[in-house]
């Protein structure tokens, strides 16, 4: 019941927000931290659907799947996240660390998607989730 509200709050603020103004007004921090871990949750359970969904197509499936397909699938959501947390306004003051967070998890999003077998594939968004989680939004963790 509270990721249903929390998902129709997000979605109302999106709406009134989406009136053409480039600059979202700041937005304190509490509930800056509440609306981007509400966006977070449903980036996740997005995620989460589509990996149940690929591991489920690759068991009827003759394994041909591009791998760079495959991450591209799973990255949508982070896109998606990274997105709506940039159109959030950030706290006065702190919008230097909300750009770095949103930064690392477009940085960690290029990398998986430019190798996404290769060494940074497990630790692609360690640092995104180390500012994330520093800053507060424990729901945003990848």
């Amino acid at each position: 019941a509270f990721l249903v509200m929390a998902a129709a709050t997000l979605l109302a603020a999106l709406a009134s927000g989406c009136g053409g103004s480039s600059e979202a007004a700041p937005l304190k921090k509490p509930q800056f931290v509440k609306e981007a871990n509400a966006i977070c949750a449903t980036a996740q359970g997005e995620r989460k659907a589509q990996v149940e969904a690929l591991a489920e197509q690759s068991e009827n499936s003759d394994g041909s799947e591009d791998a760079k397909e495959v991450m591209q699938t799973l990255l949508e959501p982070v896109g998606k996240m990274s997105d709506e947390l940039g159109d959030l306004g950030p706290p006065k003051g702190e919008e230097k660390e909300v750009k770095a967070i949103i930064a690392a998890y477009e940085e960690g999003a290029s990398k998986l998607e430019a190798d996404p077998g290769g060494p940074d594939s497990v630790s692609a968004f360690d640092k995104a989730n180390e500012l994330a989680e520093a800053y507060g939004l424990t729901d945003c963790t990848i």
